[in-house]
């Protein structure tokens, strides 16, 4: 049976408000921590100054 969409919403904000999985600010500023990937980060600031 494939979830309905309202399921699948509700199943992410219930990981996110639990801890379970990052916001999609918390992602970003965890890949800026990474040694590699934190030039990916900060080319993405400049792109996108305000998220």
């Amino acid at each position: 049976m494939i979830p309905s969409r309202a399921d699948s919403h509700a199943r992410r904000y219930r990981d996110y408000t639990a801890g379970a999985v990052l916001s999609w600010t918390a992602w970003w500023d965890h890949v800026a921590m990474d040694p590699t990937l934190g030039r990916v980060a900060e080319k993405r600031r400049t792109i996108y100054p305000t998220g």
